[in-house]
């Protein structure tokens, strides 16, 4: 449920907030995860049942551009069985690549999810320690600021639905 998904593309730099950004369905953090790949989801829970939805990746792959799934400890893709286990990789290429200026055209970055009881997973859900997850961003921040692609990178960071807590502002109504 996360600090966890932070999403590149190499374009000019730009800053925004989005104000009034929620979660896709009023859910745990599996159905609002699959929409952050698919775009949709297959369920109401939090199963691992193997998904059979299109993601952003077959549309990426289709289209010729590059990708890469970056993962911390669970990659999400797995939950598509093998079929994305050519394009995750462990959050340490993400840093490399940073550095070696050779980022893929989009790029997906995940935190550590495991180990929230212990305050040491990185994903600021209930009771990990926040400090941890920002601390994470910070470091996926300050890898794509140094990275020599930053001049044409856009960086947008994603909460699921944050820890199943909602924004003080009350979500609008939308048609199902």
């Amino acid at each position: 449920e996360a600090s966890d998904l932070a999403f590149y593309s190499h374009a000019a730099p730009y800053w925004t907030v989005c104000d009034q950004y929620f979660a896709a369905t009023m859910g745990p953090t599996y159905p609002n995860r699959f929409y952050m790949h698919a775009a949709q989801t297959d369920r109401t829970d939090d199963s691992t049942t193997i998904s059979t939805l299109p993601t952003i990746w077959d549309r990426l792959a289709a289209a010729g551009v590059s990708h890469t799934y970056y993962f911390s400890d669970v990659p999400f893709t797995a939950l598509w069985g093998t079929k994305y286990a050519s394009i995750s990789q462990p959050v340490a290429a993400f840093l490399a690549d940073c550095a070696a200026g050779t980022l893929p055209a989009v790029s997906f970055v995940d935190p550590r999810f495991e180990d929230e009881g212990s305050g040491t997973s990185g994903d600021d859900h209930p009771h990990a320690d926040i400090r941890v997850g920002q601390s994470f961003l910070n470091q996926i921040y300050r890898a794509i600021t140094s990275s020599p692609l930053w001049a044409r990178t856009v960086f947008v960071i994603n909460y699921d639905e944050w820890g199943g807590f909602f924004d003080h502002v009350a979500p609008a109504t939308a048609p199902d």
